[in-house]
């Protein structure tokens, strides 16, 4: 992997980490608005991380033209474990939240591949 390649990486990461914020930030808003269960928060912020997962996984596949599902379920497991570090940095007990992970884990690494299979 050349400097290029980590550049472009870093620059997909980030991009993501922007549609987290920002889908992260309607998603507040509608909150602040219609006033929902923090189920219906859980559940859609799992499909924050699904579809920001995915915008990097697709476009990670754009960018690496060979072995586009293998780099975009890369990029989906290194935005997970941004997450996971950001957790730990944030003082949770991650522990007690092992069958949360999994699922978190899972849904990075899928949405990562998908968006490297549709691009």
């Amino acid at each position: 992997m050349t400097a290029k390649h980590m550049l472009s990486g870093l620059k997909i990461l980030l991009l993501s980490l922007l549609v987290t914020v920002v889908l992260l930030l309607v998603l507040s808003l509608l909150y602040y608005k219609l006033k929902f269960g923090t189920g219906t928060v859980t559940i859609l912020v799992f499909f924050v991380y699904v579809l920001s997962c995915l915008t990097g996984g697709f476009l990670a596949g754009k960018h690496f033209q060979t072995r586009r599902a293998i780099w975009s379920l890369g990029f989906g497991l290194l935005y997970f474990l941004l997450l996971l570090g950001t957790s730990l940095a944030a003082g949770k007990e991650v522990a007690d939240h092992i069958m949360n992970l999994t699922g978190i884990l899972a849904a990075c690494a899928i949405s990562g591949a998908m968006g490297g299979f549709l691009s």
